[in-house]
């Protein structure tokens, strides 16, 4: 049940149950003792996950994914701010179905993203549920990864806990995404990936202790100073001392209203700083270091997640630039691109970011050079059509002058003496702006070629587009 596995758990009993079921699973009843048990328990073939129900976990030295969530997020302000952000980023993204690189109207996006995106960083996985509803038919939704249990024996199996009832729910009505695990590990028994809070786990734990160090420090300083005699041959009297320290105890304990306040007296002293600041302990400098290990593994920027040694507006447009495309937009793609999702939607899933205000520069630059590119595609393939230059010429252009890879280069480079054949597959092939600025090129005869239609009376001309309003 994704609980964390541990030996000195195991039921030592050497009569019972625990023989019965060692000579089941390994066919010997010479393991006969706890710790050959365990050996060859965790040697053995069988996914450990099938022995949730006995002994705890899929594995030997990770945590549960409910005790990753509670001690990676729900305790954790780095952790939890990071995958907040995470959230509050995709949501400028637009998910919209796709079919053969058209918009595909009829279908409308309506899974949780949100959902989806938590799970997978907390996790390590997605699981889209094809789930019967009553009166609508089977509609995909993301569940709760920590609540799937899975166990392996002779198949998959798995049951979901919602809202405190148990459902089996058969595997091929699920579909996973996930990120990869140790092969080591896993050895193909399980469909649940790891998660980045585990691999996270040292700067996680070790955060946790700083801060317990940090609040223990502020609570129970113990004596700051230390105050003796100036001489060593007059040392303070019994009273004296006893005067010290009440007058000093009363003026540290009073709320601070003492602090700043001078304390006089006749004796020759000397006094002496004992307390040793936090960033003496060096925990200002762990904090940093732990929060920027947490950031690697969470693939988000450090300087969006209060690093602030490098922290200026420059970097900070990089970061939030970065933030998109180096963790937001690639994990959207890695869940809502999966064949075996976009197979059981019926349709692609074409993010969009044009609502991301900070990328909008970057793609009116891509959108330049698609221009640019686009131009040079019609001028050569007039050259070409109109016998000025070959058509290997213009395919050599391109790849030589415009970095155009050799197959790109010779799909959009008509063949004059296939043109009739393949224009309309030559077009389907190009980008959606490539193919208008080729479509606006052609008289309205070639594109009624394209469909299969008769010539027209004035169709040998260029059609002017209509204005908007």
């Amino acid at each position: 049940m994704n609980l964390q596995l541990q030996t000195d758990k195991v039921i030592k009993h050497q009569r019972g149950v625990i023989p019965a079921l060692k000579s089941f699973l390994f066919g010997s009843e010479l393991l006969n003792t706890s710790d050959a048990f365990v050996r060859d328990l965790g040697n053995s073939q069988i996914s450990q996950n099938a022995l949730q129900w006995l002994i705890g976990s899929h594995t030997f030295n990770r945590k549960s994914l409910e005790i990753l969530i509670e001690l990676g997020y729900t305790q954790n302000p780095i952790v939890f701010g990071i995958i907040q952000s995470i959230l509050f980023k995709q949501e400028n993204l637009q998910y919209l179905p796709y079919w053969k690189g058209k918009p595909y109207k009829p279908k409308v996006f309506d899974l949780d993203t949100n959902k989806a995106i938590f799970n997978i960083l907390t996790t390590g996985t997605v699981v889209f549920w094809d789930r019967e509803v009553v009166g609508f038919g089977k509609q995909l939704q993301v569940i709760d990864t920590a609540n799937l249990h899975e166990t392996y024996w002779n198949g998959f199996k798995y049951k979901y806990l919602e809202k405190g009832v148990w459902i089996n729910i058969p595997y091929e009505d699920l579909i996973f995404v996930s990120f990869l695990d140790n092969p080591c590990k896993a050895q193909g028994l399980t469909n649940f990936g790891l998660s980045p809070l585990q691999a996270a786990i040292m700067p996680i734990e070790a955060l946790r202790e700083m801060y317990t160090a940090d609040t223990s420090l502020l609570k129970n300083k113990g004596a700051e100073l230390l105050i003796s005699s100036g001489s060593e041959n007059m040392p303070l009297l019994e009273i004296e001392n006893s005067k010290f320290d009440k007058s000093l105890n009363e003026r540290i304990r009073s709320g601070g209203m003492g602090i700043g306040k001078v304390l006089t007296t006749t004796a020759k002293v000397e006094v002496h700083q004992l307390g040793r600041t936090i960033k003496e302990l060096a925990l200002w400098d762990g904090y940093k270091v732990k929060t920027r290990d947490i950031c690697v593994a969470l693939n988000y920027p450090s300087t969006l997640a209060g690093d602030t040694d490098a922290s200026t507006l420059a970097n900070y447009e990089q970061s939030l630039k970065a933030a998109y495309t180096g963790c937001v937009i690639p994990l959207a793609k890695k869940i809502f691109n999966n064949k075996q999702l976009q197979e059981r939607l019926g349709y692609e899933v074409f993010i969009d970011t044009s609502l991301v205000d900070c990328l909008q520069e970057d793609q009116k630059v891509r959108a330049e050079k698609a221009k640019t590119n686009t131009d040079a595609i019609i001028n050569l393939n007039t050259q070409v059509n109109s016998g000025n230059i070959s058509r290997d010429i213009a395919v050599t252009i391109l790849i030589n002058e415009w970095s155009f890879d050799e197959e790109e280069a010779n799909s959009v480079i008509i063949n004059k003496e296939t043109q009739a054949i393949s224009t309309s597959d030559k077009v389907n092939v190009l980008s959606p702006i490539v193919a208008t600025k080729v479509l606006e090129s052609m008289t309205t005869d070639e594109r009624r070629d394209l469909v299969g239609l008769g010539h027209i009376e004035g169709g040998e001309t260029i059609p002017q587009p209509k204005p908007s309003f």
